[in-house]
């Protein structure tokens, strides 16, 4: 049997804290506050699309309600009761949606990646 000589255990072993040191970079990320501003910025990105696209968070089983809102705007109301509930107002005109917003705790409107 041969052993590894003590430069390949070595590098081995700064290898494995190299890999140790990036994780523990990447994982001291996943706080509750990023994944919150995960979810904003992908909230905001669906300013400008069409309400009817139906995938994403626009999905016609996720729709809760509609309402016609002040400026002539509809609010649409997306989620799981119980969850985060997200608002798309949209201009009837061109069913583009021109503000988001939502109801609901930071956990719960999250992504954690």
């Amino acid at each position: 049997m041969m052993l590894p000589s003590s430069k390949a255990v070595r590098n081995l072993v700064l290898t494995g804290v190299s890999c140790l040191a990036a994780c523990a970079g990447y994982f001291s990320q996943l706080t509750p506050e990023v994944a919150h501003e995960n979810f904003l910025r992908d909230l905001n990105s669906y300013i400008g699309k069409d309400i009817n696209e139906n995938k994403g968070r626009l999905r016609s089983e996720l729709r809760l309600s509609q309402e016609n809102i002040a400026g002539g705007l509809v609010r649409y109301r997306f989620g799981i009761p119980g969850g985060c509930i997200e608002d798309f107002d949209v201009d009837p005109s061109t069913n583009r949606i021109v503000a988001v917003g939502f109801e609901g705790t930071t956990r719960q409107c999250s992504i954690p990646s």
